[in-house]
């Protein structure tokens, strides 16, 4: 399972939506994020070696596993590593791979250190 994220494209314009003052994200297409591109390359590796698969989980537009509800619009990190979290137990993993630009890691290893007690 790798976590990646969609993000906005630096030199595209943006612009922040008036009713909660989050991203717009509609105005423009949005890129992986950078080292969740190395994740993802690493995931392939690693399921090629092991004869498995990879399979991308995101809370973005991205077409992949798509984690998809309205309350996740502008939400913290801890929020969206919960949401992750509970899809990830749902569909079921050996591995977990996210970028290093982010505390989702060590917010979803937390998590299931919790919920394995």
């Amino acid at each position: 399972m790798v976590c990646v994220k969609q993000v906005p494209d630096t030199a595209a314009e943006r612009a922040l939506r008036p009713g909660d003052g989050t991203l717009d994200r509609l105005l423009q297409d949005g890129l992986i994020n950078g080292l969740d591109e190395y994740a993802t390359e690493e995931g392939v590796q690693i399921a090629a070696a092991h004869g498995s698969e990879v399979t991308v989980v995101s809370t973005g537009p991205d077409k992949t596993v798509h984690l998809v509800d309205d309350k996740l619009a502008g939400s913290d990190a801890l929020a969206t590593s919960l949401a992750l979290a509970k899809v990830l137990s749902s569909i079921g993993f050996d591995l977990v791979i996210c970028g290093s630009e982010s505390v989702i890691p060590q917010l979803l290893a937390e998590i299931g250190a919790r919920t394995a007690q």
